[in-house]
């Protein structure tokens, strides 16, 4: 199944690495930007840029922050999630006002729209956050396997509640979750029971 992953992910976007430091994939980053695949290389380039935010709202704002691990920069979810921690510390996303877990669909798919929102809505204050658990479409992983999704998402909420747990009170971002079809299911499994 790695080569299948290998075969799909290897296929891209088509779009260039970031050349902001402050997206995965970009200078200096963590993960290689070829193994984020597809979906994960137009997550990290699609975001509003500072002149585009500022044009909505009026005021100055910040480039936001991008992160995203694919499948193959780190075999298991507890390491990608370790991984995507590492990208908020470097890229300074913990020092943002609000910190977004988004947790893909199946082929690991953030719909443009809700990452936007907060950026727009916190003058780029933001770093949102997410991990690929799957190649294949929602409705195929949900009959495959589900539990996918809940593992990568406990494992990546996780993770970021611990990094912003370890910070003084007073220097801790507001954490959003969100998830979209199949990752709304695993959004809502670290708060099961």
């Amino acid at each position: 199944i790695d080569s299948v992953f290998g075969e799909i992910n290897a296929r891209g976007s088509g779009l260039p690495a970031p050349t902001s430091s402050m997206r995965a994939g970009g200078p200096g980053s963590l993960v290689r930007y070829d193994d984020l695949g597809g979906e994960g290389q137009r997550f990290v380039n699609g975001s509003p840029t500072v002149q585009q935010i500022s044009a909505y709202t009026g005021k100055p704002a910040l480039a936001p922050i991008r992160i995203f691990v694919g499948l193959l920069n780190a075999p298991t979810a507890q390491q990608r999630a370790q991984l995507a921690v590492d990208e908020l510390r470097r890229t300074g996303g913990l020092d943002r006002h609000v910190v977004v877990v988004s947790i893909p669909t199946g082929n690991g798919y953030v719909d443009p729209f809700i990452a936007t929102a907060p950026e727009l809505l916190s003058d780029g204050d933001v770093a949102t956050v997410a991990t690929q658990y799957s190649v294949l479409p929602s409705w195929l992983s949900f009959l495959v396997d589900q539990q996918a999704a809940r593992t990568e998402a406990d494992a990546l909420l996780s993770a970021v509640t611990d990094a912003i747990a370890a910070l003084p009170p007073d220097r801790r971002p507001l954490l959003v979750t969100c998830g979209e079809s199949l990752g709304a299911l695993g959004d809502q499994a670290p708060f099961s029971g």
